[in-house]
């Protein structure tokens, strides 16, 4: 395989500088980085759908954007119980 190099600059106190295989740890922070947006948008999908089950199966964003356009929608939800999942979940 082709390799090519970079160079960066990082301050003497730097923690990668107490690691032992330096290169190595770079190359999996690296490709920690690149894949970390992938598993941001499980995560965001998983706590919607802990949202939606704690609701009892009512997606609690689309009733409260409902509820602020001034339709329910045929669906009751106890604002409070809303208010304290979405203060719990709030990210």
């Amino acid at each position: 395989m082709k390799t090519r190099v970079l160079r960066v600059r990082l301050p003497v106190d730097h923690w990668i500088w107490n690691e032992a295989n330096k290169s190595e740890i770079v190359r999996l922070a690296l490709d920690w980085y690149k894949d970390l947006p992938g598993e941001v948008a499980v995560v965001r999908r998983a706590v919607e759908e802990i949202k939606t089950a704690l609701a009892g199966g009512v997606n609690i964003s689309s009733v409260a954007s409902r509820e602020s356009q001034g339709d329910e929608g045929g669906v009751t939800a106890d604002p409070r119980l809303r208010q304290a999942i979405e203060k719990f979940l709030d990210f």
